[in-house]
C-alpha cells in the first residue's frame, strides 16, 4: 500500500498539510523546498492553507505566506495554543485580540483576559479552555463571554479537561483526563452529554486510570469520534452519542498483527476511508480500514534489539504520501503505490 522512499535526518518541527511538507532541518525551516533562515520551536498552518504562523528559539514571532515565499517577522504576540482556522489571538501591548488569518486585521479587541490553554473558534464565538475546569464562550462581535461553565462539579474528583475536540450538532465535544466524554451546548453552555466508554451514562471511575475516549480522533465531516488503543478500534456517531457506538476487536480481526503480545496501537491520523497508528513498543506504523477494523498495512521502521529505544513521535498524511518522525529526529517518507 506505501513503499518507502526518503528518510531524513536531523528533523524537527514538521507539519504536513495537502502537498504541503513543513520541517527544521539544521535550524533552517523548509516549505516544500524553500528555505527559511529561522529555527521554529512551534508552527501552525491556518485554514487559508497560504500561511504557517510560527515562533523561534527566542520566542519571536513570524508569519510565512507560502504562496509567495515571504518571511514577516509580527510585532505582536501570536497564540499559537489553539485550533488556528479564520481567527488567531494576538497580543500586543497586553491587549488580547482576535485576528483574521484571512485579512490579516483585527477583528476585535478582548475585554477579558484569562489565562487560556487552549482555544477554538466556530461561527462568531470562541471557545476557550481556562485553567483545568473551565469552558468560556467569547464572542468576536462584542468582545465578551456569552457563557462560563465550571465543569469540576460535573466529573470525578481531580479529574481535568485533556482534550477538545470540535462543533457537532451545536454541542462542544470534548473529554477529559480520565476519558469521560463531554457534550456541551454552545448556545448556553449546558452539560447535554456526559458519557463514559460503552456506557450510555455515566459513573465515575473508582481510580485514576485512563480511559479509551481520551484516546479519540475528531471526524468533523461525518460527525464521529474515532480511535485506536488498547487493542481496540471504536467510533461513536455523536448525532446520537448515547447508542451510536461501535467497538472492533483487533486482535480477533488481525491475529497476525497481533501474534507479537507487544503489539499496541494507537491511532494518531484519520481520514474518511483509514485510522493512520503508531506501535510504539514494536516501532511500527499500520493503517486501519474504518468500516472492518482490519489492519491492511504495517511497516517496521526501527530495530527492536533489545527494545526499541527511539519511538514514533508523530505521523502525518499528505495527498500522496505518510510521513512518520521518530523520537531520534529521523523522518521516515512513505509513498502511497498505485
Amino acid at each position: 500500500m506505501y513503499k518507502k522512499i526518503e528518510e531524513k535526518k536531523k528533523i524537527k518541527n514538521f507539519l504536513c498539510l495537502n502537498k504541503i511538507l513543513a520541517y527544521t532541518l539544521d535550524n533552517v525551516f523548509f516549505i516544500n523546498g524553500d528555505q527559511y533562515n529561522i529555527a521554529p520551536i512551534l508552527l501552525k498552518f491556518d485554514i487559508t492553507k497560504n500561511n504557517v504562523w510560527l515562533k523561534d528559539e527566542n520566542w519571536e514571532n513570524y508569519l510565512i505566506n507560502i504562496n509567495e515565499s515571504i518571511l514577516t517577522k509580527l510585532d505582536f504576540n501570536i497564540g499559537l495554543n489553539g485550533e488556528i482556522k479564520d481567527m488567531i489571538f494576538i497580543f500586543k501591548n497586553s491587549i488580547r485580540s482576535c485576528l483574521s488569518t484571512i485579512t490579516n486585521k483585527i477583528i476585535i479587541n478582548v475585554g477579558q483576559v484569562d489565562n487560556i490553554k487552549y482555544y477554538m473558534s466556530f461561527g462568531n464565538f470562541i471557545y476557550c479552555h481556562i485553567e483545568n475546569y473551565f469552558i468560556k464562550s467569547l464572542s468576536v462581535l462584542t468582545g465578551e463571554y456569552k457563557w462560563t461553565l465550571d465543569l469540576k462539579p460535573s466529573i470525578p474528583k481531580d479529574d481535568y479537561i485533556k482534550n477538545i475536540f470540535g462543533i457537532a450538532e451545536n454541542l462542544l465535544w470534548l473529554t477529559t483526563y480520565w476519558g469521560i466524554l463531554v457534550g456541551i451546548d454552545i448556545s448556553n453552555g449546558t452539560v447535554k452529554h456526559l458519557l463514559n466508554f460503552g456506557h450510555v451514562g455515566f459513573e465515575a471511575p473508582d481510580s485514576n486510570s485512563l480511559s479509551t475516549y481520551s484516546y479519540s480522533l475528531f471526524d468533523e465531516i461525518n460527525k464521529k469520534l474515532c480511535g485506536v488503543y488498547n487493542k481496540q478500534y471504536w467510533e461513536i456517531d455523536l448525532t446520537q452519542p448515547e447508542t451510536g457506538l461501535k467497538v472492533y476487536n483487533l486482535t480477533q480481526i488481525n491475529p497476525d498483527y497481533f501474534k507479537n503480545e507487544w503489539s499496541n496501537p494507537e491511532g494518531m491520523r484519520l481520514d474518511d476511508k483509514y485510522i493512520y497508528c503508531r506501535d510504539i513498543e514494536i516501532s511500527t506504523i499500520s493503517i486501519i480500514e474504518r468500516h472492518s477494523g482490519k489492519i491492511v498495512w504495517y511497516k517496521r521502521i526501527n530495530d527492536l534489539a533489545p527494545r526499541p529505544s527511539i519511538i514514533i513521535n508523530d505521523i502525518q498524511i499528505g495527498d500522496n504520501n505518510l510521513y512518520a518522525l521518530d523520537t531520534g529526529g529521523t523522518l521516515h517518507i512513505f509513498e502511497k503505490q498505485q
